[in-house]
């Protein structure tokens, strides 16, 4: 059984005092049951800001089984950054990501690398694309986005054009007008959607690139940079 808990009601001043109260109760059920084997913490620097200060007896010594992400881990608190083991990081310049655990030398990584920090050294290391990462795909390339549908409206906002996956939004970026494309392309709509809703930063730098560069031909632009990264249904 997986457990989901969403703090998106929870103001962001508010979620740092929240999960203070809610981890001592989780490792209280880890020690009696076993479980949760992990905990996951998404957006860990709001729940953990860099301002924020454990209480005492807070924050074990030992904070096993526990993974925490980030794209800002500067923002981070340092009480917890103390008690990471084993960071990974990836996309352009992975090691200014790992800047908070030391000094690490430039790298450039290959396709399907991530740069992993344990014990103050890092190197490169590469990963085996398992069955969750193929369904996630699928879904973002034939499944239903639900409430983070692209939704092609135009300058004057008169259009719902509402495209649920990848599929759709390539039909419908070939169908809409070039006053449409250009407004959405303008605003910088299409890697927006890209990194929000799909979670997909290499797909979002390349989309930010070609937005910059304007022009009609961002749309076949736009098409080539996705199937390089999606297999898109017939």
């Amino acid at each position: 059984m997986h457990v989901g808990i969403s703090l998106v009601a929870v103001p962001v001043n508010d979620r740092p005092l929240f999960f203070a109260t809610l981890l001592p109760r989780l490792q209280e059920m880890r020690t009696r049951t076993g479980r949760p084997h992990w905990i996951v913490i998404d957006e860990a620097q709001h729940l953990f800001p860099a301002s924020w200060q454990p209480a005492p007896l807070t924050l074990p010594r030992e904070l096993g089984g526990v993974l925490m992400v980030t794209v800002h881990p500067q923002h981070v608190s340092a009480a917890m950054l103390e008690a990471v083991d084993t960071a990974l990081a990836v996309g352009k310049a992975p090691e200014r990501m790992l800047q908070p655990f030391g000094r690490v030398p430039p790298v450039e990584l290959e396709d399907g690398e991530v740069l992993a920090w344990s014990n103050g050294q890092a190197e490169p290391l590469r990963l085996v694309q398992g069955k969750a990462q193929v369904r996630h795909r699928r879904k973002y390339a034939a499944g239903d986005l639900g409430g983070e549908a692209f939704v092609f409206r135009g300058p004057q906002g008169k259009l719902k054009l509402r495209a649920p996956n990848l599929g759709i939004f390539l039909l419908m970026a070939e169908g809409v007008d070039d006053e449409t494309w250009m407004h959405h392309l303008a605003q910088r709509d299409y890697s927006k959607w890209f990194r929000m809703a799909l979670k997909d930063d290499g797909l979002a730098a390349d989309a930010e690139q070609i937005e910059s560069r304007g022009g009609l031909e961002s749309r076949s632009r736009i098409r080539d940079a996705i199937e390089k990264r999606y297999t898109l249904p017939a």
